[in-house]
């Protein structure tokens, strides 16, 4: 009795499959060029700031290790941005796009609520003791107000998710399940551009930061401010 109904369901899942393969060949395609650049973008950056941690580590630099530290949290966070939406976008079955738009979801909410912590206080105060002034500290506020304004827009739906079928923080199975099979993967993969933006923003804050702290000068004077 089950039988036939069990064939009409896996045939309308292999036909849900084919048709969001077929509606996204133009977004994977053009995710696929784009992502290969910030790929390798992403990685030199790590490597660079996790040497750059290590030196200043060495020379007991505590304003440049904490800096370097943030600039290697955001672009670890940019690739695991990037990489849930590719796996999105190549997900084999819908099962496969919705677990991994559940990753996705906890990764948005945690960013939105992590970032302005990062970039917060002491972070403001890293970028004065370096001799930073009023343009790069509006260039940070700009980004940290579109940070705020995805959260404000988008944490009830992304909480939501956490809560239910991300961390399942709720042990409600039933509406762990309910949440589950509402889930539209689109409108997740959707919301990845919209903070992946202020995001971008942060990686090339953080390379034109890399460069300033690079000069000589910059790197002196916190030298002889860690002696006193």
């Amino acid at each position: 009795m089950n039988e036939p109904a069990g064939a009409e369901g896996s045939a309308k899942r292999t036909l849900a499959d084919f048709a969001f393969n077929l509606m996204t060949i133009p977004i994977r395609l053009r995710h696929r060029w784009k992502n290969r650049k910030r790929l390798s973008t992403s990685r030199k950056l790590q490597k660079t700031f996790k040497n750059n941690i290590e030196k200043a580590r060495t020379y007991r630099l505590p304003t440049y290790e904490g800096v370097f530290n943030v600039g290697l949290f955001i672009a670890i966070a940019e690739q695991d941005l990037s990489t849930y939406a590719e796996s999105i976008l190549h997900g084999r079955s819908q099962w496969h796009r919705k677990f991994h738009a559940r990753g996705l979801a906890v990764l948005l909410y945690e960013l939105a609520e992590d970032l302005p912590e990062l970039l917060g206080k002491n972070y403001r105060k890293w970028l004065i003791e370096l001799g930073l002034g009023d343009e790069w500290l509006d260039r940070l506020n700009a980004i940290t107000k579109s940070i705020a304004a995805f959260r404000r827009a988008h944490e009830p739906f992304l909480l939501k998710v956490r809560n239910y079928v991300g961390a399942h923080r709720d042990h409600d199975a039933y509406a762990q399940l309910e949440v589950l099979e509402g889930l539209d993967v689109l409108e997740v993969f959707g919301l990845a551009p919209l903070l992946s933006s202020p995001l971008d923003q942060l990686v090339v804050f953080n390379i034109d930061l890399n460069r300033y702290l690079s000069k000589y000068n910059v790197i002196l004077a916190q030298m002889a401010r860690a002696e006193r």
